[in-house]
């Protein structure tokens, strides 16, 4: 995961290559984080995202995770 705190910040990944990942409830290929005003996440992947969660009731599994919010 990638993440800044900080006001107005930029969060950025540049992803080239390929990812596999395997979870017992939950599964994230590239996860990134903002918070605070003004801040953002860029990411951009060419590569290929195997995410899989094994669970039979809550399981989730995502490629990518981009979140930016105003801290509270």
């Amino acid at each position: 995961m990638a993440a800044s705190p900080v006001e107005g910040s930029l969060v950025r990944i540049d992803n080239r290559g390929d990812i596999a990942v395997d979870g017992q409830f939950a599964a994230t290929g590239i996860d990134a984080r903002a918070a605070g005003v003004g801040s953002s996440v860029h990411v951009s992947n060419s590569g290929t995202i195997d995410a899989y969660a094994a669970s039979t009731y809550l399981g989730s599994g995502a490629g990518i995770l981009a979140t930016a919010a105003e801290a509270s």
